[in-house]
């Protein structure tokens, strides 16, 4: 009898509408060297991981395990984890079917999902990407599934090593030589960002140091700091001649200023001239009886 899965699950089906169990019953003949070979329908079991000392290539690859799991899963039952399927496989191939496809199946584009990061195949995941293309059948088929692409390689007679925490060759070689031209176009970038400013900072220091012309600084004066200008020449000096007055007898203010002479005989070396505190004018009265 042939396992069924329940409704719901058309969408792991391959373009020969294959259910996942008749695709993996389709990978097991050729493996085991028989024209045909059929999963049965669990009840509350699991399908056998390749048993210990006669593990076969074509059961130790994460291809065949996912479509064991989606198999076991779409009957609802419960899936076993990765580790536990390649347990007792001596070479164990990641994101890649080792042996010829058959002519008569096609393997869809989830199966080839790196499941060894989660340890478990994710039907999730597997559904997000039902528009890339499916393998079909003429060598060993090497498939590369990410979220922006996929590519699908036909070897012949070695299998290289994919990228995985299984192995340490690498098979993204044009993703690392992107990513190291953008590295280096994005570091000449910043070179470049950091020579102009610094070249326009040394400009600006070097202007702000430029000394004034000799004109602008030549009475500057280093008190106020702050340049001097020619100033006009001041005007000449007008001497002071007190005002004149008029001589007037009547006003003894305006006598002239007695002269005394210096007592105790000293001398002045200037004519000695006699103090009269009021010198008679012409026709003043002197005090004296006229006749």
């Amino acid at each position: 009898m042939t396992a069924v899965c329940e409704s719901g699950w058309d969408w792991a089906s391959n373009s020969f509408n294959q259910n996942p169990c008749a695709i993996a019953g389709a990978l097991e003949a050729p493996c085991r060297g028989l024209a045909s070979y059929t999963l049965g329908p669990l009840n509350n079991t699991n399908y056998i991981a390749p048993p210990k000392g006669s593990a076969l290539a074509c059961e130790c690859n994460t291809v065949m395990y996912s479509l064991f799991m989606a198999c076991t899963a779409c009957q609802g039952q419960k899936i076993q984890s990765w580790t536990s399927w390649d347990q007792n496989c001596v070479t164990v191939f990641v994101t890649q079917y080792p042996l010829e496809i058959p002519t008569d199946t096609a393997i869809p584009a989830w199966a080839y999902l790196n499941v060894t990061v989660a340890n478990k195949w994710d039907p999730v995941a597997s559904e997000a990407i039902l528009n890339l293309p499916e393998s079909t059948g003429s060598g060993p088929t090497i498939a590369t599934v990410n979220p922006s692409s996929t590519s699908t390689r036909t070897g012949s007679d070695s299998f290289p090593t994919l990228n995985t925490p299984n192995s340490s060759n690498s098979g993204g070689g044009g993703s690392h030589a992107g990513a190291i031209a953008g590295g280096v176009v994005g570091g000449l970038v910043a070179l470049g960002v950091i020579a102009a400013l610094v070249v326009w900072f040394v400009v600006k220091n070097r202007r702000s140091k430029v000394a004034p012309s000799s004109a602008f600084i030549k009475d500057y004066s280093p008190q106020n700091n702050y340049p001097k200008y020619d100033q006009p020449p001041p005007p000449p000096a007008v001497p002071y001649s007190a005002p004149q007055m008029k001589y007037n007898p009547s006003d003894p203010p305006i006598f002239p200023t007695p002269v005394y002479e210096p007592s105790f005989g000293a001398t002045t070396g200037y004519p000695q001239t006699t103090y009269d505190p009021y010198p008679q004018r012409r026709g003043q009265y002197s005090g004296a009886p006229e006749v």
